[in-house]
């Protein structure tokens, strides 16, 4: 795709559901590590500094993408995604990153 406007809604879709599921994923997986070992552990350094941002990263696609809830992207994540609803998009996928944002 050369141009912003020539990209699909089926694949903007694809790639803001990654891109928040992968960062809920990265904070969460960072917070076990930081739990487990402690900021010293040795696990290349990984902070609680470094899970806030990957949840905060999550919570601000999920804002952006709720301003246009009723734009093509976000119906398009509804529709073309099995399994997911509005409801778990701005209600389970946020509350994930909210949790993890206030360990």
């Amino acid at each position: 795709y050369g141009k912003e406007e020539e990209v699909p809604d089926h694949v903007r879709a694809d790639t803001v559901e990654c891109m928040v599921t992968c960062s809920n994923n990265a904070a969460a997986c960072a917070a076990r590590l930081v739990t487990a070992h402690g900021e010293d552990g040795g696990w290349e350094d990984v902070t609680w500094a470094q899970v806030h941002a990957h949840a905060h990263n999550a919570l601000l696609l999920l804002d952006a993408l709720e301003r246009k809830k009723g734009g093509k992207v976000a119906a398009e994540m509804v529709r073309g995604s099995p399994g997911l609803t509005t409801e778990k998009l701005f209600g389970e996928y946020r509350a994930k990153s909210l949790l993890l944002l206030a360990r």
